[in-house]
Formats: structure tokens, C-alpha cells, sequence
């Protein structure tokens, strides 16, 4: 999280975009573009994971 160019002004809806990003990427939106099959029990752990991390700054 340290490593985000967050903005000072913008940091709460930077905040809101990035969950919405992490729970749209959990509901498997946009893995129709991918050339593989993404494996929903290991990759939503970690995305709820750092949804976590998210809501902890």
C-alpha cells in the first residue's frame, strides 16, 4: 500500500476506486479477456486479503 501514488486531495475516492477494483476483479469481472482460467479459491484469499490491507490505511 506504501508503494500507491495516493494523492492527498483524492485519497478517499482513490481509496473507493481501488476496493471497487479488488471486489470487481473477486467477482471474476474481466477474466473473459484472459488467456487462462484464473483459480477462484487461491487468488480471492488474496484479494480479500488485500481488501483488508486496503481498509487498514
Amino acid at each position: 500500500m506504501n508503494e500507491i501514488p495516493w494523492s492527498i486531495k483524492g485519497f478517499e475516492e482513490e481509496k473507493q476506486f481501488l476496493s471497487s477494483v479488488i471486489k470487481g476483479a473477486m467477482s471474476g469481472l474481466g477474466w473473459q479477456t484472459l488467456d487462462y482460467q484464473p483459480n477462484e479459491s487461491t487468488i480471492n484469499p488474496l484479494l480479500e486479503k488485500l481488501d483488508d490491507m486496503l481498509k487498514a490505511v
